[in-house]
């Protein structure tokens, strides 16, 4: 049973308000994806994105509001970060006077749609 004084407390604001809902709202865009079709269809995978535009926002608003940045990135990042500078370098074409296009890849708009969905 709550007393008193920490449900003034839970009313007030302890300052750590941002930090209980980013890991809930993260958990939620999860429990959305795989209730929604596993967000492969284009609604799903929109409403993924904006879920997930809306906690980073949020997390903006959080390192404002407490002065405060901190950037973690854990050691199993630099692979995912190789494979998208890798879909950068492959998304680069160049074209000819005839029109014709060179590029890395035999597909470059597949290429583009693929680390489009890497970076959201």
């Amino acid at each position: 049973m709550p007393t008193n004084k920490s449900v003034r407390a839970d009313l007030e604001g302890d300052g750590d308000t941002f930090g209980r809902m980013i890991p809930v709202g993260l958990l939620l865009a999860m429990l959305f994806t795989a209730l929604a079709f596993g967000a492969v269809e284009a609604w799903s995978v929109a409403v993924f994105g904006a879920l997930i535009a809306a906690l980073f926002l949020l997390w903006g608003v959080k390192c404002f509001v407490e002065k405060q940045l901190t950037l973690v990135v854990p050691a199993t990042a630099w692979p995912l970060v190789a494979l998208i500078v890798l879909g950068v370098l492959q998304s680069i074409s160049s074209t000819d006077e005839s029109g014709k296009r060179f590029a890395i890849s035999m597909d470059i708009e597949a290429t583009r749609l693929l680390l489009e969905s890497l970076v959201v």
